[in-house]
């Protein structure tokens, strides 16, 4: 069969989003996520908004949700997070959203921190592993959400 080509343009815009190459003596060194990395994040999140506002577009941003709590963790929380299970990075990333939405935030730009806080604890019925909600989850980040467009179409 054929494969499917796709248009320069849309090719073009992938390219934009996709991080640098990490720096992985930095990583192994620290422990913590490349700053190149971070720097992408940002810009990415930044590049999305702009989008969704040039096209008219409200946009909500979440912290990240995650298994992992800066109150500690269960045996089973850690075991469900084993492939990352260092709440600094989660901080490091959430950071990164905290200055976007400090910066961006409008009435077209809302922010939702409270989807499951990294200061929540007894997080497991919640998610398969660090960071992936299972059906109870995804029902709570629902919920928050549409709290969030009620209050806004108000």
């Amino acid at each position: 069969g054929k494969k499917p080509t796709f248009t320069p343009a849309l090719l073009q815009m992938v390219r934009g989003f996709l991080p640098p190459e990490p720096d992985l003596d930095t990583v192994l060194l620290t422990g913590m996520p490349d700053p190149k990395a971070l720097e992408a994040y940002r810009q990415n999140l930044e590049k999305i908004i702009d989008l969704a506002e040039n096209h008219k577009i409200k946009v909500i941003l979440t912290n990240l949700p995650t298994i992992l709590s800066t109150q500690g963790n269960t045996s089973e929380e850690l075991a469900k997070a084993e492939l990352f299970p260092k709440v600094e990075n989660v901080l490091v990333f959430a950071g990164v959203i905290d200055q976007v939405c400090a910066k961006r935030m409008n009435e077209n730009v809302l922010c939702v921190r409270n989807i499951f806080n990294l200061e929540e604890n007894n997080k497991d019925p919640y998610f398969v592993d660090h960071c992936h909600p299972t059906s109870q989850g995804n029902y709570m980040i629902a919920q928050k959400l549409l709290d969030t467009i009620q209050s806004i179409e108000k």
